[in-house]
Parts: C-alpha cells; sequence; structure tokens
C-alpha cells in the first residue's frame, strides 16, 4: 500500500511538472538550462519517490521496532530493557548519524556531478554535429566522461564507507544478540524460573530461543539506516530544486519581473478571475476577428533589465505588421507576450480585449503561430498535420499542403498523408517544413497569425516563394511577422522598428521609405544582400 501510494504521488508530480514545463515553456527556457529541465523531469522526481520508499519509510519502521522490542524486554526486566534502548539506540541513531558526518558531503558531491552530468550531456548531444566536424571528437568524450568518472570515484569512496559502518553495525548487532541470549539463559534458566517470568510452563530452552531468533529478524531494519540516512540529504536536494521550481512558475505565472509575493498572489487572482472572463471573451469571439492590443507593455526576466519598455501596438482584424530590429532587441519576446507564454512586467497584452496571459488553451483557437525554426514530430505527416485541430479530415490535409505549393511533394510520396517524417522532420527541407507548418495553421484557421523569422536559412528563390505563399494563404487575416531583413516587405501594412526595448520607427513601408533615412538605409543594405 506505502508503495503504491508513493508512486501515485511521484506519477501526480510528474505530470503536474510536465504541465508546468509545458505551460511555462517560454519562460523556463529563457532562463534555465535544457539539462536542468531534464534533471528535474528524469533525476529530481526520482529521488523525490526514493525520499519515501528508502528513507522515510525504513526509519520509520526501524525508530519503531527500536522502541518496540526495548519496551518488550523492558516488561521483564526494566533495567535490561534500558540496555537494549541504548544498546539499539546505536544502530537507530547512531550508526546514521556516523554516516551522514562522514559520507553527506560526498553524497551531495556526487548530486552535484549528477545534475552537473544532465546539463552537459544535453549541451553536448546537441551539438554533436560541431562536435564531430569540427575534428574534437576525443575532446568530446574526455569532456562527457570526467563528470562521469568523477561521479564513479565518489561513489566507490562512500561506498567503502558505507560497507566499514555496515560491518560496525552488524558487529554492535552481534554483541546484543550475545547479551540477550546471556539475558533469557539467566532469566529463563529452569523451569521455576520461566514459568514464575511467563504464567506457562514450558522447557526453558524454548524461551531463551524465541527471544534470541525472535530477535534476529530486526537486523534487516536497522542494516539499511546509514545508508538511507546518507540518501536522504540527496533526497531533499532534489526536493528543494522542485519546490525551488513551484517558486519560479509562481513568478513566471505571475509577475516575470519578480515581483513580491503580495503582488503575485494579486496577479494570481486576477488571472483566475481573467481565465473565466477570457474563455467567454473567446468564445463569442467567432463572428468578428479579434484585436491584438499592446498596451504600454513592459517586460523583463527576473532580476534582469529591461527587455521591453512601453511599447504601445494596435494590429487591427486583416492588418499585416512587420516587426523589425536588431537581436536582442525584444522582437520574439513580444511574440511571446502575444502568444500568453509571458505576463508583462507593466501594462496589457489582450486579443479581442481578454489578457493573453489568462486565456491558457483558449488562446490557440484565435492565434496561430510559425517559427523560425519549425518542428515536425516522427509521425506521419497527417498527425503532423492534424497537430492543431484533430478533427481534420485527409482531403482538408491534402488540400492545405496544395494550397501551400506542396500539392507535388505530396504526390510524389508513395505513401501520402501516411510518410513518416521523422526525428525533426529531417526528410523535409527547411523551406518545405515551413510550408508544412503553413499548412498546419491553414488548417486551424486562427484569425492572427504570428511569424517569427519564417524564411531564416532559406535560400532567396525560396524564400521569396514561400512569402509568396504565406501572403496568399494568409490573406484577409492579421498576421504579425518578427524578421531582420525587409525582403516582402513591401506586402505589410505597417511596418515597426524596435531598439533597446523601444519603438523607434513605425509607419508604413511606402511612408518609411520616403520619410525615413533609417529605412532607406535598411533598405539600400537589405537589396545589396
Amino acid at each position: 500500500a506505502s508503495h503504491d501510494w508513493v508512486l501515485r504521488l511521484t506519477s501526480a508530480m510528474r505530470t503536474r511538472l510536465y504541465r508546468s514545463l509545458e505551460r511555462e515553456g517560454v519562460f523556463w527556457m529563457a532562463t534555465r538550462k535544457a539539462g536542468e529541465v531534464l534533471g528535474l523531469l528524469a533525476g529530481d522526481i526520482g529521488h523525490l519517490q526514493n525520499l519515501y520508499l528508502r528513507c522515510v519509510f525504513p526509519l520509520m519502521t526501524a525508530w519503531g521496532l527500536w522502541l518496540l522490542a526495548s519496551l518488550l524486554v523492558g516488561l521483564f526486566t526494566p533495567l535490561f530493557g534500558l540496555f537494549m534502548l541504548l544498546g539499539l539506540g546505536v544502530l537507530a541513531l547512531l550508526m546514521p548519524l556516523v554516516s551522514v558526518l562522514v559520507n553527506g558531503a560526498r553524497q551531495m558531491r556526487a548530486k552535484e556531478l549528477s545534475n552537473r552530468l544532465y546539463d552537459s550531456a544535453a549541451d553536448d548531444v546537441a551539438g554533436l554535429a560541431d562536435w564531430t566536424f569540427s575534428g574534437r571528437r576525443d575532446d568530446y568524450l574526455a569532456r562527457l566522461m570526467e563528470p562521469d568518472a568523477q561521479l564513479n570515484a565518489v561513489e566507490a569512496r562512500s561506498a567503502r564507507s558505507l560497507r566499514r559502518i555496515n560491518a560496525a553495525g552488524q558487529i554492535v548487532f552481534c554483541a546484543l544478540s550475545i547479551c540477550l541470549l546471556c539475558w533469557a539463559a539467566l532469566h529463563f534458566g529452569n523451569m521455576a524460573q520461566a514459568a514464575a517470568a511467563t504464567g506457562v510452563r514450558a522447557r526453558p530452552a524454548d524461551f531463551i530461543a524465541a527471544f534470541v531468533l525472535g530477535f534476529f529478524p530486526l537486523l534487516e531494519a536497522f542494516e539499511p539506516l546509514p545508508g538511507a540516512a546518507l540518501q536522504a540529504g540527496a533526497h531533499l536536494d532534489s526536493l528543494e530544486r522542485l519546490n525551488a521550481h513551484d517558486e519560479v512558475e509562481d513568478d513566471g505565472d505571475g509577475s516575470a519581473a519578480g515581483a513580491g509575493s503580495a503582488q503575485r498572489e494579486s496577479a494570481a487572482a486576477a488571472q483566475a478571475q481573467g481565465e473565466a472572463a477570457g474563455s467567454a471573451s473567446v468564445a463569442g469571439l467567432g463572428a468578428e476577428p479579434p484585436v491584438l492590443d499592446f498596451d504600454d507593455v513592459s517586460f523583463a526576466y527576473p532580476g534582469q533589465p529591461l527587455l521591453l519598455s512601453g511599447v504601445s501596438l494596435r494590429v487591427e482584424p486583416g492588418e499585416k505588421l512587420a516587426v523589425l530590429g536588431p537581436s536582442g532587441a525584444g522582437k520574439s519576446t513580444l511574440l511571446s507576450l502575444a502568444r500568453g507564454d509571458l505576463s508583462p512586467t507593466a501594462g496589457r497584452v489582450t486579443l479581442g480585449g481578454a489578457d493573453t496571459a489568462a486565456l491558457g488553451d483558449a488562446i490557440c483557437s484565435q492565434l496561430g503561430l510559425i517559427q523560425q525554426s519549425t518542428y515536425l514530430f516522427n509521425r506521419s505527416l497527417f498527425a503532423n498535420l492534424s497537430l492543431g485541430d484533430r478533427s481534420i479530415t485527409r482531403d482538408a490535409a491534402a488540400a492545405a499542403l496544395q494550397a501551400v505549393g506542396l500539392g507535388p511533394l505530396l504526390a510524389s510520396l508513395p505513401k501520402g498523408l501516411d510518410t513518416m517524417v521523422s526525428e525533426a522532420g529531417h526528410n523535409f527541407s527547411g523551406g518545405e517544413r515551413h510550408r508544412i507548418a503553413l499548412a498546419r495553421v491553414l488548417l486551424k484557421d486562427t484569425p492572427v497569425v504570428l511569424l517569427d523569422e519564417p524564411t531564416v536559412a532559406l535560400d532567396p528563390l525560396t524564400e521569396h516563394a514561400l512569402l509568396e505563399d504565406l501572403f496568399t494563404v494568409l490573406e484577409g487575416r492579421s498576421v504579425v511577422m518578427v524578421t531582420h531583413h525587409l525582403a516582402g516587405i513591401e506586402r505589410m501594412d505597417r511596418v515597426v522598428f524596435i531598439e533597446d526595448g523601444r519603438i523607434a520607427l513605425e509607419g508604413s513601408p511606402a511612408e518609411l521609405a520616403r520619410s525615413s533615412a533609417r529605412f532607406q538605409q535598411l533598405l539600400a543594405f537589405d537589396r545589396e544582400l
């Protein structure tokens, strides 16, 4: 029953953590390493499970048996019962304490190295191709194996020390067994003594054997205690990391700038009210496309300088807005705020009058996204197209691919929509992956579409063809396109240039081309490329 309860607890915790990471994924990936997130999901949840199964329950069981055994012996001879209380106390308290004092630092070092392994493994696997093509394969293996070798060495030293402590504990237990045997022989030495002590007429050897043999199984309860106490430190460290995640989640959920607890509580209450109001607002948007509005928005990650400061934008239904600016200016952050992945430090971001951060999953029916690095799952082409809407038909999926210029590709695939795209969609080119993402947005039929540098890493011809298909397919929808250069800029209704977190330029492409020297320089530079 205890195992079932713990497994259910950790399963619920893992599910809760995954959902939290899914909801706050942008915030987490901007503030934490991928290996740290992997460590939370894999290592720390496992430590939480072991905290109960291998530490709390064994310690509680052993301490209960310690007191019970001492009490039972004390019923016959109080003084010897006190002796057993002290003797078993060496096994129940002193040995675990010695284990922690001797090996505690090693255990925390092992936990630190384990966390480092998660970080380095995730980082190195992501850059495996660069390691390979740089000719530094041996350096990569050495970098990967160094913390693993250190971890093995620390664990080996800890294991040797733990074996010595366990051996000392077994010697103490053996000595207590001999003392118990002598006490039983003296106390139940003849028939008269046995009858007087127990009120039962039986052979003295029976009572002596009963006490001594009944004592031996206690070794199984006391022997794991040094290891259990030692592991408790690492398990508690994992618990602290998980609790720290909850605190960060609160900060990212209600006040990404790291506001005080009172502000977080106020933001949480406002979000709870906004979710109901926002869902009702989204439900009523079917007849009229929503307005995307940034009202004096500022944003910063906790403890970091402002990325956006006082940004005000209003994207009307059907309007096409281009967002330009240098790297790090806050363009992608603007899209994250529009999606509701982040909450503004100050100001409001609303879609159809509802705060985007409070809409939750309801925002998916109103807002589509094409990212600069389109990810396709190792599923069939149809499964990837139906990711946003499981109700689409195969005919609709084929029509969407035809609309975005992938009709010939679909016809050339032997299995058609059942073709497996491979991990990350490597069976398709970059342009084809972007078009598949466009088809997915087309099938979703959202009134607002966000484009995060959709033509990055594409050659000029592919870029031009993709932009033509984009503007054709998305005709009549609100479009916000973040980009570094000005290809297709003439198709946009309005352009804003963000610099140092503020809007430095704003106007239509034609107007800026006439009146802004800086925009003219950007146009000239882009044409040279």
